[in-house]
């Protein structure tokens, strides 16, 4: 391995813009041909796509296709993915907004990726009489992985009607998934629902992961606020994150409760907990903030602990993430983005998949599965910020997509090795005009 002072003189005397048109992306890129064909599908309500709802996409998409989504004056109707691998992602400068999300019984050698979406439960009353309240986005029985970026994601608002809907319900809700990674995404849980009959109710978790492993990178998870009536105590606010029987790995994020709706008459329980782990889950922070909810009550404490003996460990280090656009086009110019500490040197580590390894020597989780290959990135300067512009290569022949995730690991100063926050990528055919 090269020492730190030989690998400075390489970057100076080999890198720079130009060099760098030689970065993770050609090294995806020349893997492409035998494990990347995809065909691409275009959303657009206008009727100017492929397709006009997401459904008909995911249903007439085959393995390891991309589908563009384009924002239009609707939300796309609630969409199910079933054991199929995908990339879907937001294409375009607003996100595109769609309503509740499944995805479930991904087999072990298929992920799906969600990039740039707007996603909120539905909330309905049909006929005064069946309701429909759906939390955000779900993620069941999975052992593929499930790659969440850029996402912003509510759970439905309880209803105030008889019947047992009055309840907020989670933005998120993972359970038994082997790999879900969320990166620069916010959820919040749906408001409680209005008095009906002088009760009062609790609003949704911005997440609920169980028996399964989530990894949070710059992500805010934030629980909906409680309802009040006015001769009752009012409700808690929604959890910011309940982990039951789960491994979870949080990094430059916030988990806040919800705030608890203004009290009436009586005095409520304490404000909810920004982050609750039950039943055995071990949880490892790194540079994150745990608050619980406000509102006119007792606060309660930030971290609520109940059931079998469980663990929250703080890694104690900085964040530190890389970022690519939602999607590039081939031979446009791009930024990457890379956020440090001063003295980094910067590795970024390219994969054709991705995989969830908590590595407590690396303050963080690797993220990918076989490298494809590596590339020096430079070394952080003292603002903090690394962002060199390069130009997206082109697509080998035949290929009109291709996919894949880098994740940096970084030098520091000290000798330490640190992996950062990662991210995905997306390259599709120039043919493919931008909205």
């Amino acid at each position: 391995m090269k020492t730190r002072a030989t690998a400075r003189r390489a970057w100076n005397r080999g890198s720079g813009p130009g060099a760098l048109s030689g970065l993770l992306l050609v090294v995806l890129l020349a893997s492409a041909p035998a494990l990347r064909a995809q065909n691409v599908y275009v959303v657009a309500g206008d009727g100017s796509g492929d397709f006009v709802q997401l459904q008909q996409a995911v249903d007439a998409a085959a393995q390891g296709d991309v589908i563009l989504v384009r924002a239009h004056g609707a939300r796309y109707a609630a969409t199910v993915i079933q054991d199929k691998a995908l990339t879907i992602v937001g294409d375009g400068a607003v996100r595109p907004g769609v309503e509740d999300v499944v995805v479930r019984n991904l087999a072990g050698n298929r992920d799906v990726t969600l990039r740039f979406l707007d996603i909120a439960g539905r909330v309905e009353i049909l006929g005064g009489v069946i309701t429909i309240q759906e939390p955000g986005l779900e993620l069941i029985s999975n052992a593929g992985c499930v790659w969440l970026e850029d996402l912003v994601i509510c759970g439905a608002d309880g209803i105030p009607k008889w019947g047992g809907s009055e309840q907020g319900l989670p933005a998120l809700v993972v359970n038994g998934s082997a790999c879900v990674v969320a990166v620069d995404s916010a959820t919040e849980g749906g408001s409680g629902g209005g008095s009906v009959g002088g009760s009062t109710y609790p609003g949704g978790h911005g997440g609920v992961v169980t028996s399964s492993q989530l990894a949070l990178h710059g992500c805010s998870l934030v629980g909906g606020e409680g309802s009040y009536e006015s001769l009752f105590p009012a409700e808690q606010g929604g959890i910011g994150l309940e982990c039951n029987s789960a491994t979870v790995f949080t990094s430059g994020s916030s988990l806040i409760g919800g705030d608890t709706g203004n009290v009436g008459g009586l005095t409520p329980d304490p404000t909810a907990a920004g982050l609750a782990v039950r039943d055995g889950s071990d949880v490892a922070t790194l540079a994150t903030s745990i608050t619980s909810g406000g509102g006119d009550a007792p606060p309660g404490p930030p971290i609520e602990e109940t059931g079998s003996p469980s663990s929250v460990e703080d890694l104690a280090d900085d964040h530190r993430a890389f970022k690519l656009p939602p999607v590039l086009r081939e031979l446009e110019p791009v930024r990457l983005q890379y956020r440090g500490q001063p003295g980094d040197l910067v590795l970024v580590q390219t994969s054709l998949r991705p995989s969830w390894m908590l590595v407590p020597a690396l303050k963080g989780v690797q993220h990918l599965g076989v490298l494809i290959g590596g590339q020096l990135l430079g070394i952080v300067p003292p603002n903090g910020q690394l962002g060199p512009l390069v130009q997206v290569p082109a697509l080998p022949p035949g290929t009109l997509a291709a996919t894949g995730f880098a994740q940096p690991l970084a030098l520091e100063l000290d000798g330490s090795l640190r992996v950062s926050a990662p991210t995905s990528i997306v390259v599709v055919d120039a043919t493919i005009p931008a909205p």
